[in-house]
């Protein structure tokens, strides 16, 4: 289960004596996630999209740590922020998302290089809750989740918010109240997000393993507790390219599976409108694929040399 969702919004202030804020809709500015959870209907741009139905959410187990930030324009000035602390929107059958995924108990707040103290919520508020900045200006404002309450649903494990808002102040020629500012998701986190199924699988066996171990005669289990393959392996490395064109990340995932002796498998991944799997290539466990080069040609292809092969690929998903 996954939505996105974060308001910044900069408002125009009309400067008086008690210096009032507005909410505020700067397209300059910038918001960046922590990650995105791996479904294809839920979008960065939910996180601004002033629909309480809809929600950013975080990629599954990215709880404590995950984090949201605002990159502001020159002359911006946020004073407070308001969020929801889960998913308040509905199911098809009414099922309750706020308390069946986690909420935000406790989080920090860091306004350029200054710390607030950590913020608690009122885990019972599925309204806007606010977050006083204290004066702070900065250009950055990150929100970094610090500790949850789980939901009734065991297996949703992603940070939901709702709504994200900014309040402060803004030039007018920065305010533009039907555009919403963009929101993209931490590259890093994307590629190293690229393992996620190798690791799934890995804990899958594991916790088989184990109940093999406590119920040795059990009749549905496949590989008795003496014939333990080891675990899986999976590592990124993130490709260093220009970002040019469609072409905004890539990676080479590499794994092997729960055998001693298995080939590690490499996987070239490129973002581009989504992240996409071009060719693979098979080396000894362990041994490091060199990536001698990666260039963006005039026909907007990425090619790729490495181990001294070539590979090219174009933004229609496909690779030679």
């Amino acid at each position: 289960m996954g939505r996105y969702l974060l308001i910044i919004v900069v408002g125009l202030a009309r400067i008086a004596k008690a210096d009032p804020i507005e909410l505020l809709h700067a397209t300059d500015a910038k918001v960046t996630v922590s990650s995105q959870v791996a479904n294809a209907s839920i979008k960065p741009s939910h996180l601004v999209d002033k629909d309480l139905g809809t929600a950013w959410n975080s990629r599954t187990n990215d709880l404590v740590g995950a984090w949201i930030e605002i990159t502001l324009p020159p002359k911006v000035v946020a004073k407070e922020l308001r969020l929801t602390i889960g998913h308040t929107g509905k199911g098809g059958k009414r099922e309750d998302w706020f308390t069946m995924n986690p909420r935000i108990k406790h989080a920090s707040v860091k306004v350029g290089d200054a710390t607030l103290n950590s913020h608690a919520f009122d885990l019972t508020n599925r309204g806007l809750q606010v977050i006083d900045l204290e004066g702070k200006v900065g250009s950055t404002i990150r929100i970094t989740v610090q500790d949850i309450e789980p939901g009734s649903k065991k297996s949703w494990r992603e940070i939901c918010v709702s709504e994200l808002e900014v309040w402060g102040t803004a030039p007018a020629e920065l305010v533009h109240p039907d555009k919403p500012p963009p929101v993209a998701v931490d590259h890093a986190v994307e590629i190293a997000a690229l393992c996620d199924p190798w690791t799934a699988a890995d804990d899958a066996y594991n916790k088989e393993t184990s109940r093999q171990e406590r119920h040795p005669s059990c009749p549905t289990c496949v590989d008795g507790p003496g014939d333990m393959r080891g675990r899986a392996y999976c590592e990124t490395q993130p490709i260093a390219i220009t970002p040019s064109g469609p072409w905004k990340a890539a990676a080479l995932a590499c794994h092997v599976d729960n055998s001693h002796q298995g080939d590690k498998e490499c996987t070239f991944n490129f973002l581009t409108d989504t992240w996409w799997s071009g060719p693979s290539t098979t080396t000894r466990p362990y041994k490091t694929v060199e990536i001698t080069s990666a260039t963006i040609g005039k026909a907007n292809e990425l090619v790729i040399t490495y181990d001294g092969q070539v590979v090219t690929c174009r933004p229609d998903a496909t690779c030679k």
